[in-house]
């Protein structure tokens, strides 16, 4: 892996000029006291009609359970670490680089059995190894675009540091990992 020193990262984990994400109340929805398994999610990909997709364009982040809404539906309520490239609101378009808002607790959907999300076991983490988690995650900084540089490579960078700081193992990490690359393209669909 190449040192920091070579590259450029972002100021303010790219954060733009405007308010973050909606998080969901913490006392609402607080941090359970118990052990959680903690899951590298890949959100799969739809092969165009025309050009190609690969597995490096799907999109990597990781999440838990908290808990499931108060409603009749009972969604999942769920802790989630990524980046996102956000739409421009000053303009057209998408900003040209990824951000990191830091975690967010958010509701998620009902998933069918044919989902667009794999959900990849870490690791089941007691509280204090989440927060140490989430911490990382929400230290590691944005690069600077360079057509190639994406949510990947930024989720292998918070798995090394985690390794790094005793939360997960080298061969959780690896397996985590192996498993996430081999998750298909889902083909194109008219």
């Amino acid at each position: 892996m190449s040192s920091s020193s070579e590259h450029e990262y972002l100021e303010n984990m790219g954060r733009p000029n405007w308010p973050g994400p909606v998080s969901l109340n913490t006392f609402l929805y607080p941090e359970p006291d118990t052990e959680v398994d903690v899951f590298l999610v890949v959100v799969r990909g739809q092969a165009p009609r025309i050009g190609t997709l690969t597995p490096h364009d799907q999109h990597w982040m990781f999440q838990w359970t908290i808990g499931t809404t108060k409603a009749d539906t009972k969604l999942p309520v769920l802790r989630r670490l990524q980046i996102v490239q956000e739409k421009n609101l000053m303009g057209q378009g998408d900003l040209n680089h990824l951000t990191n808002w830091g975690a967010v607790t958010v509701v998620g959907e009902k998933l069918s059995p044919d989902d667009d999300q794999v959900n990849i076991l870490l690791k089941s983490m007691t509280p204090e190894q989440r927060k140490e988690f989430e911490t990382i995650s929400n230290g590691t900084r944005v690069r600077k675009p360079d057509g190639n540089w994406n949510c990947q490579d930024w989720c292998k960078t918070v798995l090394e540091t985690a390794v790094e700081s005793g939360v997960l193992t080298q061969p959780e990490v690896d397996q985590a990992v192996r498993s996430a690359d081999e998750v298909e393209i889902r083909p194109y669909t008219h």
